[in-house]
Formats: structure tokens, C-alpha cells, sequence
């Protein structure tokens, strides 16, 4: 028989999962001797976040009364409550589709364009939660809709501090960073093989990186 163990994440609630698997260790030794493993016993091993954590030390062949010890002495520096994310994009883009284009395309066409626009709300989901349930250390528009969503936390209070480093391949975005383009340079600046955008966008790097990180950010996030 195959048998699979499948770990949950959930910060310092991982000790609940050492719990269980202190057990499952001690019966498992009982049955097979006192150097008998959980990775003796499991074929595959994986988790997801603390899961992750524990799924590891089964692979490396630790304990659980060692694992233990790293949650009680390690959890509280690795799991404190104050937490800052920093995120670095590569520019984003928008794809509006006119009327016309939506009829002159084929359907392999709108399909591929359909996933497209999947990513395109995926990353703004992304955004609008990450602004919603944390601090945003550089506040940005989500859309014209849901605005910038200041004051609004739906957790009551932060539970993090955010910062997304990013901007938007556009020309309102050139222009906030200073930078007057034409559109055949644009398109090659959207392209993710073009060498001959590659100093363009290292400008175009430097430049938001002097807009968006300053001494303030250092300090907001304990650096």
C-alpha cells in the first residue's frame, strides 16, 4: 500500500498537526521499534505554509519531539504578528477589448484572450485584498470603481504592512515616471523576449524605484 500525508497550513497552529503526528510516531514505534520514523512509513510527503514546515522535517528525518522543540522555541520569532510583504512586479498591463475587435476575432482568438483577462482579474484580487486586509505602504487605484479604498480594512485592523512595487506598462504610467514614448516602443516594452527594450525598462526600473523607495519605506518596515 501507497500512503500519502497531506499537512495543512495555519502559522503556530502547525503544533496541532505535531500533536497528532507525535501520536501517530509513538504508535508507529510501538509496532516497529524505537528508530522507526514517520518517513519510514509515508511514500510521499507534502504541506502547504506551517504544513510545509512539518512535511520538511518529516523528509529530513526528524523527530516529532524535535519538531516540537522548533515550533515552542523558533514559533514565536517566526510567527510573531507584525508582518510586512513586499512585493516586486515587472509592470503590468491592461487589455481593453473594443466591440470591434471582440467581433472581427476567431474564437481560438477570444479564448485565449478570455484566459488573458483571467490573470488580469486574478492580479487584481490580489491587489484589492492584499489593500483591503493589510496597510498599504504606497497606496494604488484598483480600478475606477473601487477607487484606492482608503479607510477601508475589512479586518477591523491591519494584519500586515504591504508594499507592491510595480507600475503599469501604459502611457500613463511613462509619463508618471517621466518618460514621453511612441507606441511601436510601447508594444516592444510589453514583450517579455524583446533584447532591444532591455535598457529601456532597466530605466524604467531605476526611475520607479526612486519614486517608490525612500528612507519612509525603511523605516516602515524595520529595515
Amino acid at each position: 500500500m501507497k500512503r500519502i500525508l497531506a499537512l495543512e497550513g495555519g502559522g503556530l497552529r502547525g503544533v496541532i498537526e505535531v500533536a497528532y503526528l507525535e501520536r501517530l510516531e509513538a504508535l508507529v514505534r510501538a509496532r516497529r521499534g524505537p528508530e522507526a520514523m514517520l518517513a519510514d512509513v509515508f511514500d510521499l510527503v507534502g504541506g502547504t505554509s506551517t504544513g510545509a514546515i512539518v512535511a520538511t522535517a518529516i523528509a529530513c528525518g526528524l523527530s516529532m519531539g524535535e519538531l516540537k522543540s522548533f515550533y515552542f522555541e523558533r514559533g514565536p520569532r517566526i510567527f510573531k504578528r507584525r508582518l510586512a510583504i513586499v512585493a516586486a512586479g515587472t509592470g503590468r498591463r491592461r487589455r481593453p477589448i473594443s466591440a470591434r475587435m471582440a467581433r472581427r476575432s476567431l474564437p481560438i482568438q477570444l479564448a485565449g484572450l478570455a484566459l488573458l483577462g483571467m490573470v488580469q482579474d486574478a492580479e487584481h484580487q490580489t491587489l484589492t485584498m492584499m489593500q483591503w486586509m493589510g496597510k498599504p505602504l504606497r497606496r494604488e487605484t484598483i480600478n475606477s470603481e473601487l477607487g484606492d479604498m482608503d479607510g477601508e480594512c475589512l479586518t477591523g485592523e491591519p494584519l500586515f504592512s504591504y508594499l507592491n512595487l510595480n507600475f503599469t506598462l501604459d502611457f500613463e504610467g511613462m509619463r508618471a515616471l517621466g518618460f514621453e514614448i511612441a507606441e511601436d516602443e510601447l508594444q516592444r516594452l510589453r514583450a517579455m523576449d524583446d533584447l532591444s527594450a532591455l535598457p529601456r525598462l532597466y530605466a524604467l526600473g531605476q526611475a520607479a524605484a526612486e519614486r517608490q523607495l525612500d528612507e519612509a519605506v525603511l523605516d516602515a518596515l524595520g529595515l
